[in-house]
């Protein structure tokens, strides 16, 4: 790391923070993907173990309508949770393209740390090349 570059170290830091918020936006986002298809499941679940029952030969008439009335009900049930579902899908594309945003600020930041030190370091090179060199001058002097 620099040792006189505070503001290089803060925005680095800055930027890593910024990361772990966006992984865990996304991870928040997947959690409520998975309730919305547990949900959905569910209802397909219940939808076939109803059908079944109200299609028995030993239903009756009132069991069939009871079906069809809770079929309704569900239905717009089903409805909902598909909505919830899509929008659930809509939110992990808009978290994963923050994450990738800032995924890539973290990568700049990164690499300007990474040219600062390279740089320092050229610097330094070059001071201990010239001293040599005066030390050599002076020795053949």
């Amino acid at each position: 790391m620099i040792p006189h570059d505070e503001p290089l170290r803060s925005l680095l830091r800055l930027r890593r923070m910024t990361v772990d918020e966006a992984r865990r936006i996304l991870a928040t986002c997947l959690h409520r993907k998975a309730e919305t298809e547990a949900a959905l499941a569910e209802i397909e679940t219940a939808i076939e173990k109803e059908a079944a029952t109200a299609s028995a030969l030993e239903a009756g008439d009132d069991a069939v309508e009871a079906f069809g009335t809770w079929l309704k009900r569900i239905r717009t049930c089903q409805h909902a949770a598909v909505e919830q579902d899509a929008e659930a899908e809509a939110r992990i594309q808009q978290a994963r393209v923050v994450l990738v945003a800032a995924q890539a600020g973290l990568k700049a930041v990164e690499t300007a740390e990474a040219r600062a030190i390279a740089e320092q370091q050229a610097a330094k090179a070059t001071q201990q090349q010239h001293a040599l060199e005066d030390t050599s001058r002076a020795y053949r002097s």
